[in-house]
């Protein structure tokens, strides 16, 4: 996804305009779907479909306002935004875990590639369902001369699946805070309180068992 934005190269709060209101935008869209008592399959398309977008806007953003602040030079942060925006978001991902340093201590007992493993491969596996949503899965027979074969619609459509992303979602952000909070930066504590408050909540959401 390429996100075009009308960013302020000297203006830090200019870069985060339009992904904030992406953000809020698609976690209302969220909360306003969930508040159906009963969720039929167009409610649970839109719904995947936002959640990605929270997720993929959410991150990009972050990784953007990270990579900035390091810079000192308009071309070099313009390079950097055309750059990000060209990459996929489990690439940006990759690019941010190799290019970043970490000071895990205790929190983490496996090693870091594991780690980085881990969460590229459930960013993998949150995204599948957005591939399928937008090339289609439907109902039908495909005949090839004396052969056929049945389509089933997608499955995954259900309030089940849609619980399944949910977890799927915080278990990502849960681990994206972590990896901020072990960031070895000059980046304050505070400013990483700001940027997970900004970027990296799932408070939007109600408990998975609310659902219905």
């Amino acid at each position: 996804m390429k996100l075009n934005e009308n960013i302020k190269i000297d203006d830090n709060k200019g870069t985060q305009k339009e992904s904030v209101y992406l953000i809020d935008m698609n976690k209302k869209k969220c909360r306003k779907i969930l508040e159906n008592p009963e969720l039929n399959e167009n409610d649970i398309i839109e719904f995947l479909k936002s959640l990605h977008l929270v997720l993929e806007v959410s991150l990009t953003a972050l990784y953007r306002q990270l990579q900035l602040r390091t810079q000192k030079y308009y071309e070099d942060k313009c390079e950097i935004m055309d750059n990000l925006d060209q990459k996929k978001l489990i690439d940006k991902t990759s690019k941010f875990l190799s290019n970043s340093k970490f000071d895990f201590k205790k929190n983490i007992e496996e090693d870091e590639t594991a780690q980085s493993h881990k969460i590229l491969d459930k960013i993998i596996d949150f995204s599948r369902i957005r591939h399928q949503l937008i090339y289609g899965y439907t109902s039908g027979t495909i005949r090839k001369g004396i052969h056929k074969r049945n389509l089933i619609r997608n499955k995954k459509l259900s309030v089940n699946e849609l619980k399944k992303q949910i977890k799927k979602f915080r278990i990502i952000l849960e681990s994206m805070r972590l990896y901020l909070d072990c960031l070895d930066s000059s980046l304050s504590t505070d400013g990483k309180e700001h940027y997970k408050q900004d970027y990296l909540t799932d408070d939007f959401l109600p408990d998975i068992d609310e659902i219905q």
